[in-house]
C-alpha cells in the first residue's frame, strides 16, 4: 500500500464533521472551535459526538461508530472486535483470496485497522503470500472507511433531521 492508495489528509474533512456533529466550529474558520460556552451547553460536546455515533449504529454487527470514534480519537476503540468483524468480512467477501489467506485474516484486519485510524503508515506484509496479503489489506481498509463513513453520514442526517425538528 502506498500513500497514493490511502491519504491521510483525507482525516481534516472527516475531523471536521465530526466537529459539526458536536455542534462546534471546525479549526479551520476564524475563531473557531470554541463552540458554545461551558455554561450555556446542556451536554459537552465530546459527549454530543459520541452520542451522535452511538445512535447512528443501524445494528449490533455495525463497526462503523467505533471505527470512526477510532479514526476521530486516534484511540484504538474496541480493536478486537472490529478486527474480528472485518476478518469474517474478508474471508466470506473476497473469494479465492480470503479463502487462501484464511489464516493470516486477523493479522491483514489488524494492519487495514491501524491504516484506517492513523496508527500505521505502511503495511508489512509476511514474505509468503504478500500479493494477497497487500490486496486483503487494502480491501479491509476501503471496506473500514466506508462503514466510518456510512455512520457518519447516518449521525449528520439524523442530527439535522433533529435540529429542523426544534426549529419547527
Amino acid at each position: 500500500m502506498n500513500i497514493d492508495t490511502f491519504n491521510h489528509a483525507d482525516r481534516m474533512g472527516f475531523l471536521e464533521r465530526l466537529g459539526r456533529l458536536a455542534g462546534c466550529t471546525t479549526w479551520r474558520e476564524p475563531g473557531g472551535a470554541g463552540g458554545t460556552p461551558y455554561l450555556e451547553r446542556r451536554i459537552p460536546t465530546e459527549n454530543a459526538m459520541a452520542l451522535a455515533l452511538a445512535m447512528a449504529r443501524s445494528n449490533p454487527r455495525d463497526m462503523g461508530p467505533d471505527i470512526a470514534y477510532s479514526v476521530g480519537t486516534g484511540i484504538a476503540y474496541k480493536r478486537t472486535e472490529v478486527i474480528l468483524w472485518l476478518a469474517d468480512k474478508l474471508l466470506r467477501g473476497t473469494g479465492s483470496a480470503g479463502r487462501r489467506s484464511e489464516g493470516m485474516l486477523a493479522a491483514v484486519s489488524g494492519q487495514a485497522y491501524d491504516l484506517v485510524i492513523g496508527a500505521r503508515r505502511h503495511i508489512t506484509p509476511p514474505k509468503k503470500s504478500a500479493k494477497d496479503f497487500e490486496l486483503l489489506v487494502n480491501i479491509g481498509a476501503g471496506w473500514l472507511w466506508i462503514a466510518m463513513e456510512i455512520s457518519v453520514e447516518r449521525a449528520e442526517r439524523a442530527m439535522r433531521l433533529d435540529c429542523q425538528g426544534i426549529a419547527a
